[in-house]
């Protein structure tokens, strides 16, 4: 195992994630030296001093640069947490008068409930002890998963870990399978409440508001159901007319004064739905972190595109390309597609290849580009879309148009993929090839 794996974008002179403070602690917790730990995340030891003595004092967050002062200072804090442990007080705001009288300070019981919340404080006021903050059965933060994982980089085992930090082992498995696989280092999102009617659904509707002519929304409702089969009812049907425009009484939908149809003015969206071309991709520069094989000939990329946090691409290179020649290398990245799920994991953009029937070469970006650098084409300006309609088949369009040259420069349309100042993409052997 590499000493680095996700840890890419823990360089010198930035901002510590919380995630990456909890790694520096994971590994002080682990009897790492100051040396070691700075030498296996690739840090100035300084920094590594300083998170760990922030630890001690109880701070596990970057501290605010500007901004709205504190209310409390640290002296304030730790007077606060004598009161609330030693008394047994039978309300807040009496342990906050009480506080008031011990310190000086001058704060509501607003701010003194939300100081000891943030110092882990739980429960009646009158019972209040210290929890820990890393508990059985709560959601861990990204301060914790980082300790976790510090202590995974420092060869401690499951067992170890969980004994050390006093987490489940399970959870503690969970986090660092999920940080191998693809650089994850966050809570994901919970399901939330699902949409009762699809896309298709809704060009349904719209189609049944605009072409026929019923009395009322509860008919509509009735004919939209005979025609999509959804079963929903007939609110969900106004509240998702208004949400699409339609106003009015049901039987004049989709006319004017005089009984004549409206005619739609074309918007600026339907335009750029007529006008497909390659500046509606989001073309950008790459660089490959981690590359992990994955079972049924799949690859795993954690791929840096210039943003907060690197992307996981799923790919079908591994016949083509080994997996060690992807480790550490740049692409051209698709960053625009609709992500997709393969296996439980998402896949969020699409490394760009020279392609036949038997060989596949990774597009080289020119020579000093960087990560998050864009792909431009003289000729062909505007801003690509947020996000690639696969129902309107952009991408597939444009891609009938990409192409090596003779020089075996990446095109469109005899427009090479260029990166401004920087030079053109190329293949490394292979010429005249289509792009996908």
């Amino acid at each position: 195992m590499s000493s680095l794996h996700n840890s890419a974008g823990m360089g010198r002179g930035e901002e510590l994630s919380d995630f990456q403070r909890g790694t520096v602690i994971g590994c002080h917790l682990s009897k790492k030296s100051l040396r070691e730990i700075s030498a296996l995340l690739n840090l100035p030891r300084s920094t590594v001093r300083y998170v760990i003595l922030q630890w001690k004092r109880g701070v596990t967050t970057a501290l605010p640069r500007s901004g709205r002062p504190q209310k409390l200072r640290e002296e304030d804090r730790q007077a606060l947490e004598k009161v609330a442990l030693e008394t047994r007080l039978p309300s807040m705001k009496a342990l906050t008068s009480e506080f008031q009288s011990v310190s000086g300070a001058n704060v509501s019981s607003g701010t003194v409930r939300r100081e000891l919340h943030a110092m882990g404080f739980r429960g009646r006021v009158s019972t209040y002890s210290k929890s820990k903050g890393m508990g059985r059965g709560e959601e861990l933060s990204d301060f914790q998963r980082g300790t976790v994982v510090g202590c995974h980089l420092c060869n401690k085992s499951v067992r170890e870990i969980a004994a050390l930090l006093n987490l489940p082992r399970s959870t503690v498995s969970s986090v660092i399978l999920k940080w191998k696989r693809g650089g994850i280092t966050t809570a994901l999102p919970r399901s939330g409440r699902p949409h009762k009617l699809k896309e298709e659904d809704r060009q349904a509707l719209e189609k049944v508001a605009l072409e026929t002519r019923l009395p009322s929304i509860k008919a509509l409702a009735s004919e939209f159901q005979s025609v999509s089969g959804a079963s929903v009812s007939f609110r969900t049907v106004r509240r998702e007319l208004q949400t699409m425009g339609f106003r009015g009484r049901v039987s004049k939908y989709g006319k004017g004064k005089g009984g004549k149809k409206v005619e739609k003015k074309p918007t600026a969206s339907s335009q750029q739905d007529a006008m497909v071309d390659v500046s509606r991709l989001d073309l950008r520069v790459g660089h490959i972190i981690t590359a992990l094989q994955l079972p049924d000939s799949d690859n795993l990329y954690v791929v840096d595109v210039g943003e907060v946090s690197p992307r996981t691409v799923i790919g079908k290179l591994a016949k083509h390309i080994p997996v060690d020649q992807m480790q550490n290398r740049m692409v051209v990245l698709l960053c625009n597609l609709r992500p997709v799920t393969v296996r439980g994991m998402v896949s969020t953009a699409m490394v760009l290849c020279a392609s036949s029937s038997d060989k596949v070469e990774i597009l080289d970006p020119p020579g000093g580009a960087v990560p998050g650098d864009r792909i431009i084409f003289q000729g062909f300006p505007g801003e690509p879309d947020k996000e690639l309609n696969p129902k309107k088949k952009v991408w597939e369009q444009i891609q009938a148009d990409l192409r090596t040259d003779g020089q075996f420069v990446a095109t469109y349309k005899g427009a090479a993929f260029e990166v401004a100042g920087k030079g053109v993409c190329k293949a490394k052997t292979m010429s005249n090839s289509e792009i996908k």
